[in-house]
């Protein structure tokens, strides 16, 4: 595919809709195009193929993380210099990009460069965050990052991540919270309250976890719109 390397606008890739949502909001400071086809990897690789038909000249993968390191808190962001993926493979992320973008949010928000591996299923309980944590060294997990750097790498295209850090290492996700989003990256309400009547005991775990989310959101949202001059990313 011919590139045209003046293309306005870069391609953002979300897993979840209020992700996509944050960087919607400021569509009106420049172009550029989001992709919102749910969690996952295999979604992620094809919403961002699908940015490539765009002429798209970089991709970021943008959203909330879980953390593996005990350091990184709720509402921490991150934005790292590799990505990888569960069987070990790494893709660097663009070391201009990565500067720029940092320089750019500090003081603001200090942002770690600690690295994220990208899994198929949610690493969702303290012992298979360590576990994770262990065999890749990486510091927080994510489920779209690997597969959109790998698209930029097969395509030339300079990468970039941000990530916001929701649930910690040693926090449990409750199965509540898990079956709370529908494929397509929207939550369900409806499904989640109905869920609740019959499993009360999982409100606080619930109510824990919207805190960890609205904490790395509130992260997000500044970061978006702090960031947004750097090459017109958001």
């Amino acid at each position: 595919m011919t590139r045209n390397a003046h293309a306005p606008h870069v391609g953002v890739v979300t897993g979840l809709v209020f992700e996509a949502q944050i960087v919607e909001r400021a569509r009106h400071a420049n172009g550029h195009d989001v992709v919102c086809q749910g969690a996952g990897p295999q979604s992620a690789r094809g919403a961002a193929e699908g940015l490539l038909h765009r002429d798209v000249r970089g991709l970021v993968s943008f959203g909330i993380a879980g953390a593996l390191d005990p350091g990184l808190r709720s509402g921490a962001l991150v934005v790292p210099e590799t990505v990888m993926s569960e069987d070990g493979t790494a893709w660097p992320c663009d070391r201009a990009w990565v500067r720029q973008f940092t320089d750019m949010l500090s003081p603001a928000i200090a942002a770690s460069p600690a690295s994220v591996v990208s899994v198929s299923r949610i690493a969702a309980t303290p012992g298979a965050k360590s576990k994770l944590a262990s065999r890749t060294g990486a510091a927080a997990v994510d489920m779209e990052s690997a597969a959109v750097a790998a698209v930029a790498a097969e395509n030339a295209l300079p990468f970039l991540a941000v990530r916001a850090i929701a649930d910690g290492a040693t926090d449990a996700l409750p199965q509540i919270a898990l079956d709370a989003t529908r494929a397509d990256g929207s939550i369900d309400v409806m499904h989640t309250l109905r869920a609740l009547a019959l499993a009360p005991w999982q409100l606080p775990g619930l109510i824990r976890v919207a805190r960890q989310t609205s904490q790395a959101k509130r992260t997000l949202a500044r970061a978006a719109d702090i960031g947004r001059p750097v090459f017109g990313l958001f």
